[in-house]
């Protein structure tokens, strides 16, 4: 074998070691992108839950003296249980229309936990009660109202989120 070929080896040897030691750092480069590609997906996702999460307080915060309006409105009529609102709202269009308001926010925050505005479990912790009151206490009204306006989906996400905080509520905690 000639110097020419002894040398053309040597350097061809080293050229694939190189190219070896550059394949492992590379691979190594990669692997630790995509461990901060996961970590950076994990946060993004912890920042959304939190945002989801104040945006859901802040709007049960914010709009806490509107409820409490509404349940004023009833009571300076008298109307003091659901089922005298829902009687009273059948002749009594003001009252009527208080009781749309009233079902209507409700039947808002509904469509924000449908749709992950609101953050459910936030929701839980804050109202599943009025919430399964409002959506048994009002089936009278509400089930009146789709017959009368032939609006069978009227109020249907308040009702699928009382269920879901009634299956939950019967669900013993982990």
């Amino acid at each position: 074998m000639s110097s020419f070929e002894s040398w053309s080896l040597v350097i061809g040897g080293a050229a694939v070691g190189v190219n070896l030691i550059l394949f492992v750092v590379f691979a190594l480069q990669l692997r630790a992108l995509r461990r901060q590609v996961q970590l950076s997906e994990r946060i993004e996702q912890v920042a959304e839950g939190r945002a989801r999460r104040q945006a859901t307080v802040e709007f049960y915060a914010t709009t806490h003296d509107r409820r409490i309006r509404f349940m004023r409105l009833f009571e300076e009529r008298g109307l003091l249980t659901a089922e005298e609102v829902c009687e009273a709202a059948l002749s009594d269009k003001e009252v009527r229309n208080q009781l749309i308001d009233y079902l209507n926010y409700y039947e808002f925050l509904a469509v924000g936990v449908a749709t992950d505005t609101y953050d459910y479990e936030t929701v839980r912790r804050l109202a599943a009660g009025r919430i399964m009151r409002i959506a048994e206490g009002y089936t009278a009204y509400i089930e009146w109202a789709r017959a009368t306006q032939d609006r069978r989906l009227l109020y249907t996400e308040l009702e699928h989120l009382a269920q879901r905080l009634r299956t939950d509520a019967a669900t013993p905690p982990r």
